[in-house]
C-alpha cells in the first residue's frame, strides 16, 4: 500500500508547476523539455532566461511559437 500511496503522490505533483505550485495553467514545453505554466515561463525568460530546473537558456524566439500543451 506505501508504495502505491507513493506513486500517486508523484503523479499529483507532476501535474503540478515547479514554479508556481499550482496545477498547469496553461501549460507550456521548454526546448529542455521542462514544462511549466506559460506565465510562469513568461515569467522566468523575462527574470533569468533560463529553465527554473536545470538552466537551459530559453531560446529569445521561444514566445515566436510556443509549445503549448493540451493534457499533461
Amino acid at each position: 500500500f506505501k508504495l502505491y500511496w507513493q506513486s500517486m503522490e508523484r503523479d499529483d505533483q507532476e501535474q503540478d508547476c515547479a514554479i508556481c505550485l499550482q496545477k498547469y495553467h496553461h501549460p507550456a514545453k521548454l526546448p529542455c523539455g521542462h514544462i511549466f505554466c506559460f506565465l510562469c515561463v513568461k515569467g522566468i525568460a523575462l527574470l533569468s532566461k533560463k529553465c527554473a530546473i536545470c538552466r537551459t537558456p530559453i531560446p529569445a524566439d521561444y514566445f515566436d511559437h510556443p509549445v503549448l500543451l493540451d493534457n499533461v
